[in-house]
């Protein structure tokens, strides 16, 4: 509905198509866009820089949680420092790595890492301290202690916190590559936005905003079956309660 909309007021030249092209140009440029190898090489880079931040933040994230958790100090040092970084929108040190480390992958990395870490630090910590403590009396009773307990009861009774730590980092993790790739990358499907805006061919900025887009609901589509798959015992038995 909202695409036959689109088209229809660009056609009957409600919409200057100047300014927003027809739906139908922007479908024929994102075809060309991801057929020529070129582009598919962008697609590629922003794919692998998104991810690896990603699982960067979340293996950074759960082990602070961890921490966190089982450490007075530790939450007593690090929640403060979460606290007031949370309201920090995580592009806005993009120029700051630019500065230190140039315009290659690993700044892009860190700013997505950084930007994953705090929903992956709060969903977990919060998993953590609410597993069920039957469980983990039943445990220490039975002898577990140490990694054990973390391995075997903590972080599966955290895993739906940390699922949905997950799911939220890797929506911002988009956001974020795309927004460092415009501002400060010679590749990535961010690089390719900017330009064609710059240069007025704005189906093919359209194209390549559709490309993200797309790429990241089917990423969000794969981790959400993923998870009902993993966390199944944890539907079934939120069922029966």
């Amino acid at each position: 509905m909202f695409c036959a909309a689109w088209e229809a007021a660009v056609t009957l030249r409600i919409i200057n198509p100047d300014i927003l092209p027809a739906f139908a140009s922007v479908v024929v440029a994102f075809v060309d866009l991801f057929t020529s190898g070129s582009n598919l090489r962008h697609l590629l880079i922003t794919l692998y820089r998104t991810f690896l931040g990603l699982g960067l933040g979340m293996a950074l994230g759960v082990i602070l949680a961890l921490g966190m958790a089982r450490s007075r100090w530790l939450k007593t040092l690090f929640e403060p420092l979460l606290v007031l970084t949370y309201p920090l929108p995580k592009p806005a040190i993009i120029p700051l790595t630019m500065i230190w480390w140039g315009v290659g992958d690993f700044p892009k990395i860190v700013v997505v890492a950084v930007g994953c870490l705090l929903p992956m630090v709060t969903n977990t910590y919060v998993g953590l301290v609410n597993v069920e403590k039957t469980l983990v009396w039943s445990a220490l009773a039975m002898g577990t202690s140490g990694r054990h307990m973390v391995r075997k009861v903590l972080l599966p009774g955290a895993m739906p916190y940390i699922f949905n730590g997950t799911r939220i980092s890797l929506a911002l993790s988009f956001i974020i590559i795309i927004a460092n790739e415009m501002v400060a990358s010679r590749a990535g499907l961010g690089n390719l936005i900017l330009p064609f805006g710059q240069i007025g061919t704005y189906d093919y900025m359209f194209g390549a905003m559709l490309s993200a887009i797309l790429v990241a609901y089917a990423a969000d589509r794969l981790l959400l079956r993923l998870g009902n798959t993993l966390l199944h015992w944890y539907k079934e038995e939120g069922s029966r309660i």
